[in-house]
């Protein structure tokens, strides 16, 4: 076999287990997809809607949301920045959206039930739950839109490592030890700059933390802080999940369903303060 054919061989293999590592291929069949298409109101004007699908390459429909004008006159984000954003799954948001969007493609297929045409208790129910539902995805919309906002105007970028030699690896030890408050927000932050744990889940749990004392002993699942502290050890294994992140298709937060109170997180000896 000549050497040329040897070589075009070599690279479609490794093209093809680069494919399959990064989740391209499962992306092309499983991966969501944000896009926007026209949309009308009920007065008849256009409104963008935001399309969620499924697979890359042959699209499945799953869900649509319109978008609150209010949103878009007070970010001015393109809707090609906001599906960029959202594809990329930055920060977590695509993420948390897909769900929402889901509940309310369902909650607003309920209300096409005949059985309430003649029941007037169960249609009302049915219409809140819908209301409900279209309420919370305009509330992350409002989000992703102020976060995508200040992402493109500041030209954000992935985190370069520096973060944990501040955060963590200049006071290693502490964090082998009982955890405060403070030092299980330190890590959180460190497991955000890792991609292991998205901003909005951060947030949210920073919101959380109001009125508690930094200085509180914290209870963090071990196999959650080994296993960001297993990057902050190996700068081999550090540089290795950068680079997984950055050639992702659609990268998933491992952390996003683990990091919040009653899960992975818990006071020691008293009661979380509402």
């Amino acid at each position: 076999m000549p050497i040329v054919s040897v070589l075009i061989l070599v690279v479609v293999a490794i093209s093809i287990v680069w494919a399959f590592k990064t989740g391209y291929v499962k992306a092309l069949s499983e991966g969501y997809v944000f896009s926007f298409t026209e949309g009308t109101t009920e007065d008849g004007s256009s409104v963008p809607v935001l399309r969620l699908e499924r697979g890359w390459r042959a699209r499945k429909s799953v869900a649509a949301s319109p978008v609150n004008e209010n949103i878009r006159n007070k970010y001015r984000v393109s809707e090609k920045q906001i599906s960029h954003f959202l594809n990329n799954n930055q920060e977590g948001y695509g993420q948390r959206l897909i769900p929402l969007m889901k509940v309310e493609q369902q909650r607003e297929q309920n209300l096409t039930d005949p059985s309430l045409l003649y029941n007037a208790k169960a249609m009302q129910k049915a219409q809140d739950a819908y209301r409900q539902a279209a309420e919370q995805v305009q509330e992350e919309l409002k989000k992703v839109y102020r976060r995508a906002a200040l992402y493109f105007s500041s030209g954000a970028v992935e985190g370069a490592g520096g973060v944990l030699d501040l955060l963590i690896r200049a006071d290693r030890a502490e964090f082998d030890n009982t955890l405060t408050l403070s030092s299980v927000r330190r890590l959180g932050m460190a497991a955000q700059d890792l991609g292991l744990l998205s901003r909005s889940a951060y947030e949210n749990f920073l919101d959380s933390c109001e009125g508690m004392d930094k200085e509180d002993i914290v209870h963090l699942d071990e196999d959650v802080r080994q296993e960001i502290l297993r990057y902050v050890d190996d700068p081999k294994q550090e540089r290795k999940l950068r680079h997984r992140r950055k050639w992702a298709s659609f990268w998933e937060y491992p952390l996003d369903s683990q990091w919040s109170w009653g899960k992975s997180l818990n006071l020691k000896g008293q009661e979380r303060k509402p």
